[in-house]
């Protein structure tokens, strides 16, 4: 089983975990951007807890949606249409 993450060195560290949790937890919204060779993975906040020691399966299940980096101008396109649209609420809506 391959773990991309497998701890706060090569994952989330301490700080950003501390600072996802209290962030959503006051009713923000945060997006984890992580990338393997091959996948961009788009994970919610609410799922950093499970992010490092995740499986290259369990990050895809968490994921709100994965990434070709084959084509960096689509994943790039995608990522700027979604997430910094300022009344693009459809990811906010998903989640809540």
């Amino acid at each position: 089983m391959r773990v991309p993450f497998p701890d706060e060195e090569k994952g989330l560290h301490k700080s950003q975990l501390r600072w996802i949790r209290d962030d959503v937890s006051a009713g923000g919204v945060v997006w984890i951007i992580a990338e393997t060779p091959g996948i961009i993975y788009i994970i919610h906040g609410k799922d950093a807890a499970k992010f490092n020691g995740a499986s290259h399966e369990d990050l895809l299940e968490m994921s709100w949606e994965t990434l070709s980096r084959k084509d960096p101008k689509q994943a790039a396109s995608i990522l700027d249409t979604a997430l910094r649209v300022s009344d693009n609420y459809r990811l906010y809506a998903e989640y809540y």
